[in-house]
């Protein structure tokens, strides 16, 4: 996929807002990314952005609400 990791300190945060599971849904977009405008709405963390730039979007634009 890319380089792109989040840091979690499970030790002290009872909920980090990150979803383990989602590294195969990151890599799809990761590869169909490249080049590409992504919107993703509902975007949480904004983890799904992070990995389109760090695979070569052109731009990403994450909204909440």
């Amino acid at each position: 996929m890319n380089k792109a990791f989040h840091m979690v300190d499970l030790a002290h945060e009872q909920n980090s807002k990150i979803f383990f599971d989602r590294g195969p849904n990151e890599a799809l977009i990761a590869r169909l990314a490249e080049n590409a405008y992504v919107l993703k709405m509902v975007s949480h963390v904004g983890d799904f952005s992070i990995a389109a730039l760090a695979s070569g979007a052109k731009a990403a634009i994450s909204a909440n609400e």
